[in-house]
């Protein structure tokens, strides 16, 4: 039966469930988590399979997919039994700052918040466990549409903090496009803000975060790394675009286009 084409579909488990076209990119998952870079910032232009990417990173990793074979089988990660086993066993921080659409730092940040507190309301049970202390209960109380901008700044961090206690397990943190809200604002003026803003919120969630597994922070450019990440205090690796490392994890080759498409009808 020929596979359905699903061009610029961003939701790895909906491209799995619809047994559409998915030229296999889980190879990234193996050697990303080889590497052992506790924190990676790696950027990659529009249109190269980034996001798809991260998501399908968040499907195998964390344990809301827990037993979740059927996204996986026959694709190339799940040759490893190492890896079979590691499926679906971390609590996942995911962001994704392409869902800020707003113009203008303040709304760019109320956005945000609103963002952050539907993530609280997600993990309910996490946030509001009572293996949490009485100050942490407070803090993920003080969580929400309308949170000070010194909880939202905290609120990830605390986030990673929440989710380990419950499920005694280190998290692993995924974020998309963090650097696409400075790349919308037009006045310089909100690009500062926001920089700024942005600086204080990665830095709350990765200085010396012992809840922290893993992080890989995705973007378009690593122009602005420098400018919002703690580079050398934070020992992140900075992974540019003009990079040859995990360059057959992003965009296709004429051979795998080809090989896909022989598969494929058109809807």
């Amino acid at each position: 039966m020929a596979r359905v084409a699903n061009f610029g579909g961003q939701s790895f488990e909906l491209l799995r469930k619809q047994e559409a076209m998915y030229i296999d990119k889980t190879k990234f998952i193996r050697d990303w988590w080889e590497k052992e870079d506790r924190i990676t910032v790696l950027s990659r232009p529009p249109r190269y399979g980034k996001s798809l990417n991260i998501d399908t990173l968040r499907c195998f990793f964390s344990n809301e997919f827990e037993g979740r074979k059927d996204l996986f089988e026959g694709l190339y990660v799940w040759h490893y039994d190492k890896y079979r086993k590691l499926q679906g066993t971390y609590p996942v921080v995911f962001l994704n700052l392409e869902e800020i659409i707003a113009e203008g730092a303040d709304a760019m940040k109320a956005e945000l918040k609103m963002i952050i507190s539907d993530m609280y309301d997600n993990y309910c049970d996490a946030v509001t466990s009572d293996k949490l202390s009485e100050e942490e209960k407070d803090f993920s109380n003080s969580v929400g549409y309308k949170m000070e901008d010194s909880v939202l700044i905290e609120s990830l961090r605390a986030l990673t903090v929440f989710l380990s206690k419950f499920y005694d397990k280190k998290a692993v943190v995924l974020v998309d496009s963090y650097d696409l809200p400075l790349l919308t604002l037009e006045k310089n003026e909100d690009r500062e803000e926001m920089t700024t803003f942005l600086n204080k919120l990665f830095s709350a969630l990765l200085k010396d975060n012992q809840y922290l597994e893993r992080a890989l922070i995705m973007g378009l450019t690593s122009d602005m790394a420098e400018d919002i990440f703690d580079i050398e205090k934070d020992n992140i690796r900075v992974i540019a675009s003009s990079n040859e490392e995990y360059k057959d994890a992003f965009g296709f080759s004429k051979e795998e286009i080809l090989a896909a498409m022989s598969d494929v009808k058109l809807d």
